[in-house]
């Protein structure tokens, strides 16, 4: 991974293509960042659904 952003830094006679698969390594790493994010919130809201709904059979009964 170093290697490739060393290459792609270092080599300035393709500097657009360059700039381009920068912003798409970055793009990729905030596409994964935004997946575990939701995987995460999807998480919590499971559990917040959960609790809710054994507080409400716990009042009901």
């Amino acid at each position: 991974m170093v290697v490739f952003l060393l290459r792609v830094f270092t080599d300035g006679s393709n500097s657009n293509s360059n700039s381009t698969t920068v912003n798409s390594f970055q793009a990729q790493q905030d596409i994964s960042s935004l997946k575990n994010i939701a995987g995460e919130t999807g998480k919590k809201l499971g559990s917040l659904a959960s609790s809710l709904m054994t507080d409400l059979q716990d009042r009901v009964l």
